[in-house]
């Protein structure tokens, strides 16, 4: 089986152009409980984890700036977030004001809540260790 060698300049320029495509059509979180997803080893000793917030609750009308740290011996390649109504809600939805890497181990998302009713967002977060 032949492995797949990148180099960490080239993962994290694929993964912000992917998190800046999903910034324009979904949301994201804050209070972050930790939940990690399969890593993927791409050789060389870096490792790419997945990192899941619970759901947060933003109210209607408001704005809020979301942010997740990596762990202290990783660095942030990526981010994202999404969304759900709550239940019988059309959902308009948020607007996101941006969502980009605020330093080498921190997403920071800032967005606004446009439901007359809350809603629930959750961030995720890639860390290459």
């Amino acid at each position: 089986m032949e492995k797949l060698h990148l180099s960490i300049r080239s993962l994290v320029t694929l993964v912000v152009t992917i998190a800046i495509v999903a910034a324009s059509f979904a949301v994201a979180p804050a209070v972050l409980a930790l939940q990690i997803y399969p890593t993927a080893d791409l050789g060389s000793n870096t490792r790419i984890k997945y990192h899941r917030s619970d759901w947060v609750k933003v109210q209607s009308k408001q704005s809020a700036t979301l942010a997740w740290n990596c762990p202290s011996n990783a660095h942030t390649v990526g981010g994202g977030f999404e969304s759900r109504p709550e239940q019988g809600n059309a959902s308009s939805g948020f607007t996101v004001i941006h969502s980009f890497p605020s330093s080498d181990r921190q997403w920071r998302v800032r967005l606004r809540n446009q439901d007359d009713i809350a809603r629930d967002v959750r961030i995720y977060n890639i860390c290459a260790e």
